[in-house]
């Protein structure tokens, strides 16, 4: 997906952000259209990723969600409560098993969080709301599932068989047609439609992120980025007239309650730092606007305050044709510490960004300095990123989180030419300084135009030792 994580990922994924608010101090107005919601992160620490509101004016921002949980994904319901994606940052299984993301209901001004999902160690993605704000459909393993907004009814639409040189069967970012009838999604780079049911499975464009207009009669969605078809398109799906609207890496396009402006998250650059923003423009293509350039934005929403007309069936378990036992991915194992030098790299390097299956990233090595931690001080760890034939990756998105919340996430950085990347690592009061004691990371590599939700991201298990401070 283009997963800002989608997902561009965003995906992220993601030290506290600080409370951001309009300079008048006020909440947003929330009514239908008039306030986007949207996650994004820091730029200065990288992370976590919380939820915001704006009003569609550029004014008013608040944050809405805080704390160390790192919040990816966010829709609204129709005339109710948001859907979030949230990696809570817990432990569960064993002691390096992390939860994943996990979905989650709150009310348009933050409060009111309720958990749908809890399903160690296997992470539910890019959820969305159904019409009748009855029912949400999102990504599990790359799989589409839909329940009822208090968790019930649990049914599995898809069961694509995973492509080779893949992770997963890929599909992400649904998207219910305005009718309940659809579900838009993307598979593989692909724009699909298919039955509430999971069947009847048709692509209709190559890219990713689609949005229904809210007469159904059109779709939004993103080209793949670094292509010729890049940009925002609007895709009339009875005549399969495609228009593009914007020629940027953009992502995440939505389209506003009354039809007439779609809202997206622009890439305004990548080196030295990834720099997001949340973008308008109109249906016709004309007044682009840059309605939020403070924060690294993952995805983005509009308010709608209205309950569609149409209501779509109840589809449980027996109404589709995929089993539902849902894989659960073995323990991973520890990565050891790497104690000598990196390696030189390879000669003949290669851009993250034209990194194609059945290639992929690799984190080849990671390297610790010190090796032992004996205090809380910040320390430096270097990671080095390859392609599946040893090349050296420059452009490579890099990122490394703590799994038990024992130390601040790391900042989004890009690798260099010989395809490494050194991130700072600030460790705080959680982290247990005793012999036998270790601090575990999750070090995860992206090409620029994936969300962290991407099956292309490479992830490694890292720990180091901790030993009691000096003289104790």
């Amino acid at each position: 997906m283009d997963r800002f994580q989608n997902a561009l990922a965003a995906f992220a994924v993601l030290a506290v952000a600080a409370v951001v608010f309009a300079a008048s101090g006020e909440a947003s107005f929330r009514g239908a259209g008039e306030t986007l919601f949207f996650t994004a992160h820091d730029r200065a620490s990288g992370g976590p990723g919380h939820v915001y509101s704006i009003r569609r004016d550029g004014s008013g921002l608040t944050e809405l969600t805080g704390g160390a949980a790192s919040d990816l994904w966010v829709r609204d319901a129709p005339g109710g409560r948001l859907v979030v994606a949230r990696d809570t940052g817990e432990a569960c299984g064993t002691a390096y098993w992390a939860q994943g993301y996990d979905l989650f209901t709150l009310n348009p001004d933050g409060s009111g969080l309720v958990r749908l999902t809890d399903n160690c160690p296997t992470s539910e993605s890019t959820p969305a709301w159904s019409p009748s704000g009855r029912h949400v459909v999102f990504s599990r393993l790359g799989e589409l599932w839909s329940m009822r907004s208090d968790g019930t009814d649990l049914a599995k639409l898809t069961c694509n068989p995973v492509a080779p040189g893949r992770q997963d069967p890929g599909d992400y970012a649904p998207d219910w047609s305005p009718s309940g009838a659809q579900i838009a999604f993307d598979r593989y780079g692909d724009v699909d439609l298919m039955t509430v049911t999971g069947a009847g499975v048709q692509r209709v464009a190559t890219g990713s992120s689609p949005s229904f207009s809210p007469d159904g009669a059109m779709l939004t969605y993103a080209g793949p980025p670094f292509s010729a078809a890049q940009g925002i398109h609007v895709l009339t799906l009875a005549s399969g007239e495609d228009v593009r609207l914007t020629t940027g890496y953009d992502g995440s396009p939505t389209w506003s309650p009354d039809g007439t402006t779609i809202a997206f998250v622009h890439v305004a650059s990548v080196n030295p730092a990834l720099t997001t923003q949340v973008q308008t423009i109109g249906a016709d293509g004309n007044g682009l606007r840059t309605i939020m350039d403070t924060l690294n934005a993952s995805m983005v929403d509009w308010s709608s305050d209205t309950v569609a007309s149409a209501s779509e069936p109840d589809v449980t378990a027996a109404d589709t044709a995929c089993a539902e036992t849902a894989p659960v991915p073995p323990p991973p194992t520890l990565a050891p510490v790497v104690q000598a030098p990196l390696a030189e790299a390879a000669q003949a390097g290669i851009t993250a960004a034209a990194v194609a299956s059945p290639n992929r990233l690799h984190i080849d090595a990671v390297a610790f300095r010190p090796l032992t931690l004996s205090s809380r001080r910040p320390f430096a760890l270097t990671v080095a990123v390859r392609d599946l034939v040893g090349r050296a990756v420059r452009g490579a998105v890099v990122r490394a989180r703590p799994l038990r919340s024992d130390a601040a996430a790391s900042a989004l950085l890009l690798t260099r030419a010989d395809g490494t990347v050194t991130l700072r690592i600030v460790p705080n009061h959680r982290l247990q300084l005793a012999a036998g004691r270790r601090l575990v990371l999750t070090i995860q590599a992206r090409r620029p135009q994936d969300g962290w939700s991407s099956s292309q991201v490479a992830v490694r298990l890292v720990s180091v030792r901790t030993s009691p401070p000096a003289g104790r």
